[in-house]
């Protein structure tokens, strides 16, 4: 299987894009939703409480408001944070990948794939970009996150020019839905 990284900044339309190719039957395997999987971990529970504080968690469940508001004002342990996640994400997208083997592509959907250095086992990078002040009204809306709070978020990500540099396909999502799905198959069969 050839691994095709899918990113973007917050807002972008990354998760939409993925959806869209998931829908496909394409093999999508979401960072993100695997990061809050395996911070559930007893493990990394303890870990993360050892970081953060006992507030990180309700009951064993992650206190995601707690959480952003300490990790989105502290890039050092937001790193700490990665840090932890990234050795079990390994081994969850190498199970994906033997579970999608017989899958020509896979591709691995990520915010932070080249922060955190995931971008280097993948055979291509797909950007998905968008302006920037409509990835900001998309999360304030999506997220009900006041304007300050996007900002901080996405002072915590590299911005579209230095992720560009790693990429080989850009997608522009400034549109619709039906434009983004057909610039998604367009990128989908050039890869293919």
């Amino acid at each position: 299987m050839q691994i095709i990284g899918l990113t973007g900044g917050i807002g972008s339309g990354k998760t939409l894009a993925a959806n869209i190719l998931s829908k496909k039957g394409i093999p999508v395997f979401y960072c993100d939703l695997e990061a809050k999987k395996i911070m559930e971990k007893n493990e990394v529970r303890l870990k993360v409480i050892n970081l953060l504080g006992h507030n990180s968690y309700n009951r064993e469940i992650i206190n995601s408001s707690y959480m952003s508001k300490v990790l989105f004002n502290d890039k050092d342990k937001l790193e700490s944070i990665n840090n932890i996640i990234k050795p079990f994400l390994l081994i969850s997208i190498k199970q994906w990948i033997r579970v999608n083997a017989k899958s020509h592509l896979g591709f691995v959907e990520s915010a932070i794939l080249i922060e955190s250095k995931l971008n280097k086992y993948c055979y291509k990078i797909v950007t998905v970009i968008c302006e920037f002040e409509e990835r900001i009204k998309r999360v304030m809306n999506r997220n009900n996150f006041n304007r300050d709070y996007v900002l901080k978020i996405i002072s915590n990500q590299i911005s579209d020019e230095q992720r560009l540099k790693y990429t080989d396909y850009v997608i522009e999502n400034n549109g619709s839905i039906s434009d983004l799905e057909r610039r998604v198959n367009n990128i989908y069969e050039l890869i293919k």
